[in-house]
């Protein structure tokens, strides 16, 4: 089985994957991690029977199958006892804050929504530097660099305990993550594989 996964999915990829070795422990599984970008383009190919990806990268009418396995939230953080750490989020007080964003090219998905919550919040991020991966934006903040907006679960992956985290409140904050597979598939590990996500989050298979 070939899989594909964003970052921000890989918890939810260990939990499939212990669930599954547990039940086929013969079977062998590859993994890649992708950005978006090169996400989206795998989608278009048929490299990977599974897709850890962002609801979104699932486009309409596709030959995909999915089911939802979570919802991370964006938000602010901060370098290590940054001085609005603990006042909640401001975005009137950030006006001068140096800002570390993912790059547009690399993970436009993110970009997107991050550059409309700012817009949101009538706020103009002073962007000094963009980077084609999220970890590398969470680095440097914990660095001292600058702050940025990032997915929390990225935080816990990547080390939470290294930067302030502040949640950040309202619908455009939510990025709905999938797992989605190829319709038609007949592979009979690919199956074995689609049956145990399905009983893991029994939810309803769009």
């Amino acid at each position: 089985i070939a899989i594909s996964s964003v970052t921000a999915s890989s918890h939810i990829l260990s939990e499939c994957l212990s669930k599954f070795a547990q039940q086929y422990p013969d079977i062998v599984v590859d993994i890649s991690f992708t950005s978006g970008r090169e996400q989206a383009v795998d989608l278009s190919s048929d490299k990977y029977d599974f897709h850890f990806a962002l609801r979104d990268m699932i486009p309409a009418g596709s030959s995909f199958e999915f089911i939802e396995s979570h919802v991370d939230n964006l938000c602010l953080i901060l370098p290590p006892g940054h001085p609005l750490a603990n006042q909640g989020v401001d975005f009137s007080k950030l006006k001068d804050e140096k800002f570390i964003i993912a790059s547009e090219l690399d993970s436009p998905a993110l970009y997107e929504q991050v550059m409309n919550i700012c817009e949101a919040n009538n706020y103009k991020p002073k962007i000094v530097n963009r980077y084609d991966r999220a970890e590398g934006v969470i680095l440097s903040v914990s660095a001292g660099l600058g702050i940025s907006i990032v997915p929390k679960s990225l935080c816990e992956v990547f080390g939470a305990s290294k930067v302030e985290i502040l949640p950040l409140e309202g619908p455009d904050t939510k990025r709905s993550h999938v797992i989605a597979w190829h319709r038609e598939s007949i592979k009979p590990a690919v199956r074995l594989f689609r049956d145990v996500v399905i009983e893991m989050f029994g939810g309803k298979v769009s």
